[in-house]
């Protein structure tokens, strides 16, 4: 992919592929572009599960498909 994004509608958690989980992965030309690039998702409920740490600047952000709120992943504890 050049630098850009492409959404996968449905694609399930990034974890476990359950469905209803939508998942975006983003390029961009330069580390300080990517960190704005995921600032503005993260407006649009939008969460980080990966970022190349070795020079790629890109990233693979997720979020529940239907979101509306914030939202949380974080494993249930009994």
């Amino acid at each position: 992919m050049v630098n850009g994004f492409i959404v996968h509608r449905n694609a399930g958690h990034p974890w476990d592929r359950r469905p209803g989980w939508d998942i975006m992965e983003v390029k961009a030309p330069t580390e300080a572009a990517l960190s704005n690039f995921i600032a503005k998702a993260a407006q649009k409920l939008w969460q980080v599960w990966i970022r190349d740490n070795v020079g790629q600047a890109s990233a693979v952000l997720y979020k529940p498909a239907h979101a509306t709120s914030t939202w949380s992943d974080l494993p249930q504890t009994a």
